[in-house]
């Protein structure tokens, strides 16, 4: 079942190797610069390993410039994105579990020190 589910969210969600968000209801993607559908990553060695591969490089070409990494963790919507508030739910706000599922998968697929890195950078 998980294979299978795995395969669906693919088909789904993965254009050109990385996921992206879409409107359930016509297919259609939603322009943003969340890096959220590259939570995705956890799903680990069940993805594909070119887009295993293609998200890790994305989330950390994404963590190396301070758009998402901050001291308080990683920002749900790129900090300098036209879509970025303050206080938005997932348009920009730092959560705890966000940072942490990202951690967890760079260290599962074999990135310990730059899981280390985000990990300590918090303040």
């Amino acid at each position: 079942m998980a294979d299978h589910l795995t395969g669906v969210f693919c088909d789904y969600f993965i254009e050109d190797n990385l996921p992206v968000a879409k409107i359930t209801a016509n297919r259609e993607v939603i322009e943003s610069y969340s890096i959220l559908p590259l939570i995705s990553i956890i799903l680990g060695d069940r993805l594909p390993e070119e887009i295993k591969e293609e998200i890790k490089e994305n989330i950390i070409k994404l963590l190396s410039s301070e758009r998402y990494l901050t001291q308080w963790g990683i920002a749900t919507e790129a900090i300098d994105s036209p879509l970025y508030q303050n206080d938005a739910y997932w348009r920009g706000a730092i959560w705890a579990p966000t940072t942490l599922l990202i951690v967890d998968a760079l260290e599962d697929c074999g990135k310990q020190e730059l899981a280390m890195e985000i990990a300590f950078h918090l303040k």
